[in-house]
């Protein structure tokens, strides 16, 4: 299950995940680009705050349909990605998925990671 919270204000999107990744990937996607496209600032920015803490790790076939949603988010202004995780195992998933690209960083808080975006 997932929250998909647009923080205009902030040019954000909040994305909470909780318990099992069960969730339709496709209506995900859309409702991860609708977001994105309510929040973009005039100059076509935008961060992703992504709270994993509440969840397992993702299954690979879901992890290969994430890859074109990171894909989508960085060729439409991703400035910065924060990702909230307490697991090691999970650390290792995201960062590959996110190809080592030094907009993506991880926090153990919530706390920690909007500080970081908000620098």
């Amino acid at each position: 299950m997932y929250k998909i919270h647009p923080q205009i204000q902030k040019n954000r999107v909040l994305i909470v995940f909780d318990g099992e990744f069960d969730y339709d990937q496709t209506e995900f996607a859309e409702e991860i680009k609708k977001a994105v496209l309510t929040v973009r600032s005039t100059e076509r920015e935008f961060d992703l705050l992504a709270d994993y803490s509440k969840v397992t790790v993702m299954d690979q076939s879901r992890a290969s349909r994430s890859e074109e949603i990171v894909a989508w988010c960085v060729d439409n202004g991703l400035r910065k990605s924060a990702n909230v995780m307490n697991s090691a195992l999970q650390r290792i998933q995201i960062k590959r998925l996110a190809s080592q690209n030094d907009k993506w960083k991880f926090f153990e808080t919530l706390s920690e990671a909007e500080m970081w975006l908000d620098e």
